[in-house]
């Protein structure tokens, strides 16, 4: 019963006995304070309902989160995560009814990896009871437990009102910020950023240093020196209480500005001496992957010169035709897949441009007066050295050539193939003096070389393409946890809903592209972790080795 109306009696005169039971006053009382616990109880839901706080009920809170422009598709990832989550804990427990091991075996390892836990599929057995360490079957129904009290009404509804929350504090701090999107990809995925975990591993980077982290920013994040890559590291707001507690990996989220991507331009068959520029846009220079395709028997000892750099790379030695030469952006060649490095040379330094189109990017010969914006040559320097001398042998043992790059806007090239050039006496015995061809790729050598042609007619000698990779404007990535992969549908990805909740917080004419983090290695992207501990460059690529294809 109510105790309100004997409040309401009690602060009556003690002599008028209003709160005896059977007096008038009593029953009136009683009769007109029934519907105040109601009335109050009503109010209070209102309130409540208008609180962020308080609100008891989903409908509440996406009604509270429309005044922001919240809506539910923007807490899919979260409805769909506690689904997954009653599913596999429904699909363990059927598999322990069953008393089918393996199938137990495989819906833990899922859950495990739904919740980020290191080494999944070695985790059930922490969870047997200690007299019992074998009785995986009690260890799954303890994880089945722990699994559905992480997705009750309640935590999940907390969880939305985490997001909103989310949301619009992070819009009060400002949109179109690294930090903003770091944390509002975050919040997408119902994760923490990990700030402790930041400044632990920010403070022991500062102490050994960092060649490749930006260490002049305090805001708690990780940025890569070029200002590209930002990092943080983060924790689940989802993560289950089991005793013992579940191993988490270590995640991060990432953000790449202007992330790369591959650029070709097909430049088409060239003769030998052929000068031609190229045009880009771009942020900076890039380094060239050259493709050198074979043309009849035309392509012997191609040399491809940047002019504007000065640098230059060759290959002693034949492209059959339609095979290709490819030098990587690694300083490595590869004549139709086969590792040739050892028949390459490169060289660095001052290089004649063109006699007919003089440029202020020519080099000039070293001396006084020389305007500040000139580019006195120096001697070549070949890799390896002696490559180009007469005497040069091939192949060699195998060493990184230097690579030529490609700058912004128009870089000249020249292109060569080895075209026959003899050695000349002249005089008459015995006082003859000899000159002799050089450097080597310019000797004419019997089947090592190509006739020159008459006048005016050099006829095509390759077929030439490159590539670089190119910062994409107006573009930024963001790297999120691979484990989340699990929670596409149909309807949409993962990562098309976390790009769908980011769009709020991006600036107008930037796209916002998603991935997941891949810790495969990736030739031409892939990084060696430093023994600094950079974790930007964990958005590069993995580290870890595809596993060996089964044998057919």
């Amino acid at each position: 019963m109510s105790t309100r109306p004997l409040q309401i009696l009690q602060r009556f005169p003690a002599h008028l006995e209003a709160a005896r039971p059977g007096k008038q006053l009593f029953e009136s009382v009683t009769a007109l304070a029934g519907g105040l616990d109601l009335l109050s109880s009503d109010l209070a839901g209102v309130r409540r309902a208008h609180r962020l706080a308080d609100a008891d009920t989903l409908r509440d809170l996406l009604l509270l989160g429309g005044l922001h422009g919240i809506d539910r598709t923007q807490l899919d990832l979260l409805f769909l995560r506690a689904a997954k989550v009653r599913e596999l804990a429904k699909a363990l427990e059927d598999a322990v009814t069953a008393g089918n091991a393996t199938e137990r075996d495989e819906q833990a390892e899922a859950l495990f990896r739904l919740w980020g836990a290191e080494t999944p599929g070695a985790l059930l057995p922490r969870y047997a009871p200690p007299a019992q360490p074998s009785n995986l079957n009690a260890a799954a129904t303890t994880v089945v437990a722990a699994a559905r009290r992480t997705v009750t009404f309640r935590n999940v509804l907390d969880a939305a009102r985490e997001r909103v929350r989310e949301i619009c504090r992070i819009h009060g701090q400002g949109n179109i910020t690294i930090a903003s999107l770091l944390e509002a990809a975050a919040n997408a995925l119902d994760l923490d950023v990990d700030t402790a975990r930041n400044a632990e591993v920010l403070a022991q980077i500062r102490e050994t240093g960092s060649t490749t982290l930006d260490l002049t920013r305090t805001d708690g994040y990780f940025h890569s020196v070029d200002r590209y890559r930002h990092v943080t590291f983060v924790k689940d707001r989802l993560s289950p209480e089991l005793k013992p507690p579940l191993p988490f990996a270590e995640e991060i989220i990432g953000v790449e500005e202007n992330p790369l991507r591959r650029e070709e331009r097909d430049l088409g068959p060239r003769p030998h001496a052929a000068l031609f520029s190229v045009s880009r846009r771009g942020f900076s220079q890039a380094e060239l992957e050259v493709r050198i395709e074979g043309l009849d028997d035309k392509t012997v000892g191609p040399h491809l010169v940047n002019r504007d750099e000065g640098c230059g790379i060759g290959f002693a030695g034949s492209v059959p035709d339609g095979k290709q030469l490819v030098l990587t952006e690694e300083g490595t060649l590869r004549l139709d897949g086969v590792d040739v490095t050892d028949r390459g040379y490169s060289w660095t330094g001052g290089c004649f441009a063109d006699a007919t189109a003089p440029n202020a990017r020519d080099f000039v010969f070293a001396g006084p007066s020389l305007p500040e914006s000139a580019r006195p040559l120096t001697f070549a320097v070949a890799t390896p050295a002696d490559s180009l001398d007469r005497e040069a042998v091939f192949p060699h043992p195998p060493v990184p050539l230097e690579v030529p790059g490609i700058g912004v806007g128009d870089t000249r090239f020249a292109f060569f193939v080895q075209e026959n050039t003899l050695s000349s006496r002249e005089g008459i015995a015995p006082s003859f003096t000899v000159r002799r061809a050089t450097p080597y790729f310019v000797i004419g050598f019997a089947d090592e070389s190509v006739f020159a042609p008459p006048p005016g007619t050099h006829p095509d000698a390759a077929k030439l393409k490159i590539a670089w990779r190119e910062h994409q404007s107006y573009v930024v990535r963001v790297s999120i946890p691979p484990r989340f992969g699990v929670l596409d549908t149909p309807d949409a990805t993962a990562l098309e809903r976390v790009a769908r909740a980011l769009e709020r917080f991006r600036s107008a004419g930037v796209l916002i592209e998603t991935r997941l983090l891949d810790d495969s290695w990736i030739l031409g992207t892939g990084v060696l972790p430093l023994p600094e501990g950079d974790p930007t460059l964990r958005i590069l690529g993995g580290t870890e080795l595809s596993p060996v294809p089964p044998a057919s």
